[in-house]
């Protein structure tokens, strides 16, 4: 596949530019091998039909300084404070250097402080191209994917009854940074009642509980999040049904996608298999999203006549939360090959 930056540039006019805000889609369109926490770091993208600028705070700019082919701007910090924390400063002087006329905004609220340009939305290919993986990018996913793997094969290790959700958050954080792997997101343990929305406040395990585990993990420029479910050690019978159901929701979204590659005909037998447990209601996340770079993963709607593209990386999720007493979901990573659909690794 065409390099992101160039794909955009092939359809900009010559007085042209697209703004690009969010730090993560940046980095992704750049392709270079960064993982930062994208939190405590800012980073501007403004791509001309020729020239490419990126702008970037103090404490960012000695990491990428030597990007090759890329017009690297500090910053002006007191300039970004007081503009309400956006680089309007820089913004500026490169639009009227290029002598630009039109700018193309992924963030059109932005369009309040270019009132001398005309403004216009635009999606980057983080979101358009972004489920489409080079060869060099599934390689890091899988690799990340294989951590995952073993740090949820490590975690039933430590489920034993009496120990607390930080302890356990503790020891999967611990195996997330070996290798010089990161945190993606906060890692996320919750026991019954917490699986719903994971906060950690000393809860101790005890039998028949569900533990709800969600990691996200980040290296060399990719990173994703996935979530699982265990169970403490004794687990009654009715939790042992719900967990099947829910489990077994990931096998009805494939089978949905596997009758004509749609995402529709997916999501709405996913939402009848719920309503024929009287579960429908207790659902409130789609169960497909494409994974796209970090923090901008395109999620469908069952309305949506879209159908799988070959190439593409998706991810399926089934999640039931009964509220007050407990829930689970299950997440699973697939490749759209001709005519299959591959789980990765």
């Amino acid at each position: 596949m065409e390099n992101k930056i160039k794909i955009i540039q092939n359809f900009l006019k010559t007085k042209e530019m697209i703004l690009v805000d969010n730090p993560e889609e940046v980095f992704d369109l750049l392709e270079e091998n960064y993982s930062f926490n994208f939190a405590e770091y800012e980073a501007n993208l403004l791509i001309g039909k020729e020239k490419v600028f990126l702008i970037t705070d103090f404490l960012l700019y000695p990491m990428v300084k030597n990007l090759k082919n890329i017009n690297i701007l500090k910053g002006d910090t007191v300039e970004y404070l007081k503009n309400g924390k956006i680089f309007l400063k820089e913004w500026i002087q490169v639009l009227k250097s290029e002598n630009i006329t039109r700018v193309g905004l992924v963030n059109i609220s932005l369009s309040v402080f270019l009132k001398d340009f005309i403004t216009f939305k635009f999606i980057t290919p983080s979101k358009t191209l972004g489920s489409i993986k080079t060869d060099k990018e599934l390689l890091k996913i899988k690799n990340i994917l294989k951590r995952m793997n073993e740090i949820f094969e490590n975690v039933e290790k430590f489920l034993k009854k009496g120990i607390k959700d930080i302890e356990l958050r503790n020891y999967i954080d611990i195996l997330i940074y070996r290798d010089g792997f990161k945190r993606y997101l906060p890692t996320y343990v919750g026991f019954n009642p917490k699986t719903i929305y994971p906060t950690l406040n000393g809860d101790i395990l005890k039998n028949n509980q569900i533990v709800l585990i969600d990691i996200g993990i980040m290296k060399d420029g990719a990173g994703f999040s996935l979530s699982k479910t265990f169970t403490s050690v004794k687990i009654s019978k009715s939790k042992e049904n719900f967990l099947k159901i829910v489990k077994d929701g990931i096998e009805v979204l494939l089978s949905g996608l596997l009758k004509n590659d749609s995402i529709k005909e997916s999501e709405n037998a996913y939402r009848n298999y719920l309503k024929s447990h009287n579960l429908d209601s207790m659902s409130m996340e789609y169960g497909f999203s494409y994974l796209s770079c970090a923090g901008s993963g395109e999620v469908n709607t069952f309305i949506t006549e879209r159908k799988v593209k070959d190439g593409e990386i998706f991810k399926l999720t089934s999640s039931v939360f009964l509220p007050s007493k407990y829930g689970a979901r299950f997440e699973k990573l697939y490749i759209k090959n001709k005519n299959n659909y591959e789980e990765i690794l």
